[in-house]
């Protein structure tokens, strides 16, 4: 990779496991910090799905922004 990453395990009380990476090279990345980054962008992912779920986005054939800006207004 051409940018340093950090990668982090998660162990749940239940013995599942999660890794994490991150390119937040900070050394006083707790536990806490992670697993709020983690629900942050989990958030963004269920709105990015949902968007296109509803919207049909991802069957935009528009090149030009105008074009794509244009479409989602009127979906």
């Amino acid at each position: 990779m051409p940018f340093g990453v950090k990668l982090s395990k998660l162990v749940a009380t239940n013995g599942d496991i999660e890794w994490i990476m991150t390119n937040h090279l900070a050394a006083h990345l707790t536990r806490g910090m992670v697993i709020e980054a983690v629900q942050v962008r989990w958030q963004v992912e269920e709105f990015h799905r949902s968007f296109k779920q509803l919207t049909g986005s991802e069957k935009c054939q528009c090149h030009k922004a105008t074009a794509q800006r244009n479409r989602l207004t009127c979906c």
